[in-house]
């Protein structure tokens, strides 16, 4: 009995990358989580235990610092398609790469109705993301975020729902709502800011949740 090896694909996960972006006084921090997936001919890895073709994850590790320190890291976006663009050009072997990036934004402590020069706060649970799938003449970029956790302490009403023989709840017009938002978006041209884009769509998410009852 011959065996078949229908799909396979290997990478690196948890890629952690720190900068600081200066501008005048004023300094940016960044800080990404960096995922990798190759698929293509690796096949004999699996079948020959032949690894002449395969990248080790240390060198996708080590390149994503690399291209980290050459890119401004302004938009995971761009990163994600800069890295997808690498591992394609420079190795024939490969056929697709999977880049997802998770991106924790940290915020300049304000002081006195004024931001801070060097001194930031986490976001809590929030979190950036991009993933980008690219094959030779074709990349999928998709964008998003997850872990925005809100609340409405008044005016969110629950009302006319299904009933039966097990239903006792009451209609209310007045409840604590609270949940956890997640959404993404797939991005179609890359040369636009993202970064900027995102918060745009972040702050019509909390303008609908803040406003709707």
């Amino acid at each position: 009995m011959s065996i078949h090896i229908a799909r396979h694909s290997y990478g690196k996960s948890n890629v952690r990358v720190s900068r600081i972006l200066r501008e005048g006084s004023h300094n940016h921090f960044i800080e990404l989580t960096v995922s990798i997936s190759l698929e293509g001919d690796f096949e004999a890895a699996y079948t020959n235990a032949d690894n002449r073709l395969v990248i080790p994850t240390d060198t996708m590790k080590n390149t994503v610092y690399i291209l980290a320190q050459r890119h401004e890291l302004r938009s995971i976006e761009s990163f994600s398609v800069n890295l997808c663009e690498h591992f394609l050009k420079e190795y024939s072997q490969i056929q697709v790469v999977t880049v997802d990036i998770e991106q924790k934004p940290w915020r300049p402590i304000r002081m006195d109705e004024t931001q801070h020069a060097h001194t930031f706060v986490g976001s809590g649970s929030e979190r950036w993301q991009c993933s980008a799938r690219a094959e030779r003449h074709n990349i999928r970029l998709q964008s998003g975020l997850h872990g925005l956790q809100v609340l409405k302490s008044t005016a969110s009403g629950f009302r006319d729902f299904y009933r039966d023989d097990y239903t006792t709840l009451a209609d209310t017009e007045d409840r604590i709502l609270a949940t956890t938002i997640a959404a993404d978006w797939p991005v179609s041209d890359t040369s636009q800011d993202w970064s900027a884009i995102r918060q745009t769509i972040r702050a019509c998410l909390l303008k609908s949740f803040a406003t709707h009852t």
